[in-house]
This record gives structure tokens, sequence and C-alpha cells, in this order.
């Protein structure tokens, strides 16, 4: 059906903003609020999806068009997605399925929209908290990598023409100026090289089973990286189960939103459990490390009153808040260990520039 161009016009203040070559997790939320919104509008599915591909550009541009000629002759907007699968994830499918079945697409939309938003905000928190370690860390290093390339050097001379047995940490000092003297540059690169391979090892799923528990352990990052899973799969089963989708469904869409290994395996197994007739909160009772108490008996309140769709969410809002909490004090908990781990190389260096010249000056005295 042809829309009239002042239809397409109006929605204008709905434009989504894409990068080249992929399409963001921001893109895929404001897409599904802008359905949303226009569904509930009045418009029909397919005037809402010509107007979501008249705004969108890049890859988005292309996969919504493609989405708009099916739905245009006659399928299903979940079939259109799952042709899609590296776009729309299983979240976004099974949500739009479950509103097309129920007739609920436009609340199933918003629903989906807001568990998106939630994501985002998490994911931003996570990175912001990172920031100010990782360039302070940066800093230190690249600082280090200077002075021993371009200062050390210089000292060493003056080190050499002392008549007097040097300490152990000028002697380490001066091996390392040596060192850099001669293969600073190239030190430099295999550092720089070193660190992109390690981080595309982490990223390998072979190394996740080892990598992601010991993450879970670990001070602060173990701790924001519990409440960040949890949050997750609290608010995906929460949402998915408001849609109209079914426990086992929900739960097999939370294994995939988590992004911890440990967590995913065990969602893994909760899912057989509860098919075989366990309830949710005897299922994660087993896995006493990931789901704390408190998860547990709220989630055995929610199945016994009925209400087990609101207690996630509220579980959620929780783990949110603690998440942000968390981020907020990131930076005050990591100032004091960042700066004395500064001050002890910084103290180390100045011991081994000092003593010798301190000794040389004794011996001269006397």
């Amino acid at each position: 059906m042809p829309i009239l161009k002042k239809k397409i016009k109006e929605p204008r203040r709905f434009s989504i903003k894409l990068s080249i070559g992929r399409v963001t997790p921001l893109e895929k939320a404001l897409f599904a609020k802008y359905l949303s919104v226009m569904i509930r509008a009045g418009l029909t599915l397919v005037e809402s999806l010509e107007i979501s591909y008249d705004q969108a550009k890049g890859r988005f541009k292309r996969v919504l068009k493609e989405v708009f000629d099916y739905v245009n002759r006659g399928h299903q907007l979940a079939e259109a997605m799952d042709r899609h699968k590296k776009v729309f994830p299983s979240l976004y499918i099974n949500m739009i399925r479950a509103g097309e079945a129920s007739g609920t697409l436009a609340e199933n939309l918003n629903h989906l929209s807001e568990q998106a938003e939630k994501d985002i905000i998490i994911r931003r928190k996570v990175k912001s908290a990172m920031m100010y370690p990782t360039v302070v860390l940066v800093a230190a290093i690249g600082l280090g990598f200077a002075m021993a390339i371009f200062v050390l050097p210089q000292i060493t001379r003056l080190f050499r023409s002392f008549d007097i047995e040097l300490p152990l940490s000028t002697r380490i000092l001066l091996w390392l100026a040596d060192w850099f003297s001669k293969y600073g540059v190239e030190t430099f690169v295999v550092f720089i090289i070193a660190i992109g391979v390690l981080a595309w090892l982490l990223r390998l799923r072979i190394i996740k089973p080892l990598t992601h528990p010991l993450i879970l352990r670990l001070p602060i990052v173990g701790t924001l990286s519990h409440n960040v899973n949890l949050a997750r799969f609290c608010r995906t089963l929460g949402v998915t189960m408001r849609s109209g989708l079914t426990i086992d469904e929900g739960l097999r869409i939370a294994t995939d939103v988590v992004d911890n290994y440990a967590y995913k395996k065990s969602l893994e197994q909760v899912v057989e459990n509860v098919k075989t007739g366990k309830t949710l909160a005897e299922s994660l009772e087993g896995f006493d490390f990931l789901f704390p108490k408190i998860t547990t008996r709220m989630t055995k309140v929610g199945e016994s009153t009925g209400s087990l769709e609101e207690v996630l969410i509220y579980l959620a809002e929780f783990y949110e808040a603690e998440v942000d909490n968390l981020v907020k004090n990131l930076a005050t908990v990591l100032e004091p260990i960042l700066l004395v781990a500064i001050g002890v190389v910084v103290a180390g260096l100045a011991l081994s520039i000092i003593t010798p010249i301190y000794q040389l000056s004794g011996s001269i005295g006397r």
C-alpha cells in the first residue's frame, strides 16, 4: 500500500544513526521502540516498516528493505527477521513471534526496546568504569617505555664511571637500560603485538571456559561481572515471560543473552532441570556461587504467588542498581591501588639512581 508523503515525513524525529558495516544494539533498540510507537498510533505493520526503512541507513537499511518486502508478501514479521539472525538475536525474534500470535505486537516491541535500552545502559556504565584505570595504566606504561628508551641510557653513562660496587637495584636498572638502548623499539613493538594477541585469545570460545570462571572470582571485577550477568538474566526472563513466552523459551533466550561462560553453562542445566518438572528456584539452588540466595528465595516467592515476572523485573532493577553503585565507586576504589603501584615503581627507580650517588659522596667524604 502506498503511503502519503505526510505520513512519511512526520516521524523524521525517529531517524536512526547507523554505523557503516554493522548494526549496533542502539539501532535495533530504536527500531523496536519506533515500530511500537507507529503501530500504537494506528499505522499498519507494512506502513511502519516502510517508514523505518525510509529512515534507516547503511547495512540496516538493506536489512529492513528485505524485511519489508518479505512482510509485504504476506509473511509474519518474526519470519522475516528470522532470515537475518546475525542482525536480530533470538530475543527479538521470539518476543515478536509471541506478540504476533497473541495480538500484542506493539506491547512486546515496547518491552523489547526497554530491555535493549537497559542492556545498553549497563554496557556503557561498565565501559565508562573501566576507562579511568585503562587510561592511567596506558599512560604509566607509555611513560615507562619513554624513560627506558630515552632517559635511562643517559644515566647509565654516569653510573659506569663510578669506581664503587653498585647495589643490586642499580645493576638491574643498568641491565634494563642496556637492553632498551639496543632493542627498545623492537621491545615496544613486541609488547603491543603481545597485547593484541592476548586480547584475541581471550575472545576465543575455547579459552572462555578457563578465563570466565576466573573473572568471577577476581575482586571488584568479579562482583561487577556477577551483577551484570544477573541483571541481564533476570530482566530477560522477566520480559520474555511478560511478553507471553513460556519459562522454557525465556530461559533459552536468557542463556544466549548472558556473556559469562559459567552462567551460560549453568543456565543450560537449569533449562534441562525445568523441563524435568523442577521449579526455577529449585534449579537455581544448585548454583549458589552464580545465583545468590536472594535470587533463589525471591524466585521461589514469585513462583508460589504467581508473580514471577514482577519478581524477576524487581531483581533486575536491584542488580542494575548494584552495578550503578559499583561503577560510581570503582574509580574511588582503584585510584589508591593504582597510585600505590605507580608509587612503588617510582620509588624503586629513585632508589636505584640515588643510592649509588649517595655511596659515592660518602666515599669521597672519607
